[in-house]
């Protein structure tokens, strides 16, 4: 897919069911912490309980009628006043548009709004051991591995190691 058709914008309420159709998905269940079971109200909650601490863009393939939803990321800023500086990403791709350039528009519109409109000093994430893709996505931004969480998140009923990094901006 050519991502010249992928277009980053904020998210929307009307966006929710295909938010809540990427975070169900077995196979996108696997790499964050969402379960399959979600529902729609919980996806609400987790992009809009807190709406002055969350931060939301989504990715929006234009290249059909409907201009699907196919991924977002997530900004959190630490509420605490001594944790202000940070904020903590999450991100998720429908896997049928990996390796099209998602995470890297999506990456690229969060540091750059972190920046200049949030005053950030601190972008954080986890991610898994094994996911080496999304790993190379964040090395190749300039993401740091600050350590290793052992056996952290349920996957598949098992306990899998996270990788805690971070970019100073």
């Amino acid at each position: 897919m050519d991502n010249s058709q992928i277009t980053i914008r904020p998210i929307y309420d009307w966006d929710l069911v295909q938010l809540n159709q990427i975070r169900t998905r077995e196979d996108v269940c696997m790499n964050i912490l969402a379960l399959p079971t979600e529902t729609l109200k919980e996806t609400k909650d987790y992009f809009f309980d807190n709406p002055h601490f969350i931060h939301t863009f989504v990715a929006v393939n234009q290249n059909n009628k409907e201009k699907d939803v196919i991924g977002y990321v997530r900004l959190l800023q630490y509420q605490e006043v001594r944790l202000h500086h940070r904020g903590k990403i999450s991100i998720a791709i429908d896997p049928t548009y990996h390796q099209c350039g998602v995470g890297t528009k999506l990456l690229a519109k969060i540091i750059d709004y972190a920046k200049k409109w949030m005053r950030l000093e601190k972008l954080e994430l986890t991610v898994l051991e094994n996911n080496e893709k999304a790993i190379g996505l964040y090395k190749k931004f300039g993401f740091e591995i600050e350590g290793i969480f052992k056996k952290d998140t349920l996957v598949d009923g098992n306990y899998e190691n996270v990788v805690f990094m971070s970019l100073m901006l």
